[in-house]
């Protein structure tokens, strides 16, 4: 049997081992995976999303839509991460103590019945702050668990019938402001619209980032490259549109955990000063 049909397999097990439970979903693809395969399965659980200011309005949106396409129960919460000393203060620890609080408010909602959410095997792998919040709670990752890698979990979606195998990571905007700096709600406001409206032109996989002098930055893919370059005038005039007059553009290979990787202000895939368009 193929290494990876092994993991799928002890997935399955697991999911019906610990039905019913309450799943962490916020839309992304390692979320929507573990809804679809639980259903697949004919395994009983709860999805529960997490709605605030630090969550796009459009991710709230696409994801409630898709749970209610495929007929699946779920509850909202909304929670509030700018009222937690460590997430105003923008501490290295924003992201553990968010999790935690935003958990807690999981398994309030779950009583007896266990939490499980999407963080997978390729997460072991990187800076994440949040994942002792998860273990001090006993929240149970089902996809790491077994060992399924993120493009491991890319094939199997797109083998089991899933939309959107291909579909980026797309955190919480809080990911998007500097250590250091207090994320105020109408800067995570003013990100959520440049975003909304860099999506309107077609990108996919991008961020804007704010530094801790103010300065910024927007990143998008390199596969988007080409497509960048078509629209790098439209950027450019909506950066200037939502206040972010002197970013930057780069094109990078990755741009996930930007802010934890040690690169800083250094950017230096490709740069396009936005003064040359």
């Amino acid at each position: 049997m193929p290494a990876i049909q092994k993991k799928y397999n002890d997935l399955l097990e697991l999911l019906k081992a610990y039905s019913p439970f309450y799943l962490a979903f916020s839309g992304g693809l390692d979320s929507r995976f573990l809804a679809h395969t639980a259903r697949r399965a004919g395994v009983s659980f709860t999805a529960v999303h997490i709605m605030g200011p630090h969550v796009p309005h459009r991710d709230t949106d696409a994801a409630l839509a898709w749970l209610e396409r495929n007929k699946l129960a779920y509850n909202t919460i909304h929670f509030d991460p700018l009222n937690l000393e460590e997430v105003v203060k923008g501490s290295k620890d924003r992201c553990y103590q968010c999790k935690r609080e935003m958990f807690k408010l999981i398994q309030a909602k779950a009583g007896k019945q266990k939490v499980l959410e999407g963080s997978n095997a390729s997460d072991k792998l990187k800076f994440r702050p949040g994942s002792r919040a998860l273990q001090e709670l006993g929240i149970f990752s089902p996809l790491g668990s077994v060992g399924l890698a993120k493009q491991e979990i890319r094939h199997l979606a797109g083998r089991t019938g899933l939309d959107y195998p291909a579909q980026p990571s797309r955190p919480c905007l809080l990911t998007r402001i500097d250590y250091g700096l207090m994320p105020e709600e109408g800067i995570l406001k003013r990100l959520e619209a440049a975003e909304a409206a860099i999506a309107e032109l077609g990108f996919e996989n991008f961020r804007m980032r704010i530094f801790r002098d103010k300065s910024s930055v927007l990143q998008i893919h390199w596969d988007e490259i080409k497509k960048m370059e078509a629209s790098r005038l439209q950027l450019g005039q909506l950066l200037d549109m939502y206040g972010f007059t002197d970013a930057k553009i780069h094109a990078e290979f990755e741009i996930s955990g930007f802010f934890d990787n040690e690169r800083g202000n250094e950017v230096n895939d490709l740069e396009i000063l936005k003064n040359l368009f």
